[in-house]
């Protein structure tokens, strides 16, 4: 889930993801689907985690079974499923995180250009996403009058 959630890549894409597409700093990938070069920097709490992974790692890849083997699609899609009722997520599909990652990073101040780098989409892509998922928070409005009041 982390690494869906501070990537926003596909779910194809992570359970193929293997770890010599990780350098200890960065996450670089050519996608499947629209063959678009990822290069990111991973964020503190997502290295922490591939570090700690990688001590323990059994496959090339870096998504794997308790047992060490690369998790295939519909083996995951099984496990999916009760780990969120479990969460209390009933109706999240996994997608969803790819738009919950593009709202997050919009929250936090990155650009569209910044979002469609890190996701792989276009700008219009990333500017749909928002218009259609991103929750109008008052955290939003407090950005915006902060802002606002520092060009005042």
């Amino acid at each position: 889930m982390d690494l869906a959630l501070y990537t926003g890549q596909r779910q194809g894409d992570l359970l193929r993801l293997t770890w010599s597409s990780y350098d200890g700093q960065r996450i670089t990938f050519r996608q499947s689907k629209r063959k678009r070069k990822i290069d990111m920097p991973v964020t503190t709490r997502l290295k922490a985690l591939l570090d700690a992974a990688c001590l323990r790692k059994r496959s090339m890849t870096i998504l794997e079974t308790a047992s060490g083997i690369p998790w295939t699609k519909s083996h995951f899609n099984n496990h999916w499923r009760p780990a969120i009722l479990t969460a209390g997520l009933d109706g999240l599909h996994f997608h969803d995180i790819r738009g919950t990652t593009c709202t997050a990073l919009a929250e936090a101040g990155a650009t569209a250009s910044e979002i469609a780098a890190m996701l792989g989409w276009t700008v219009s892509t990333v500017n749909n996403m928002l218009d259609t998922y991103q929750s109008m928070t008052a955290a939003l409005s407090d950005s915006a009058v902060a802002k606002l009041e520092l060009r005042a």
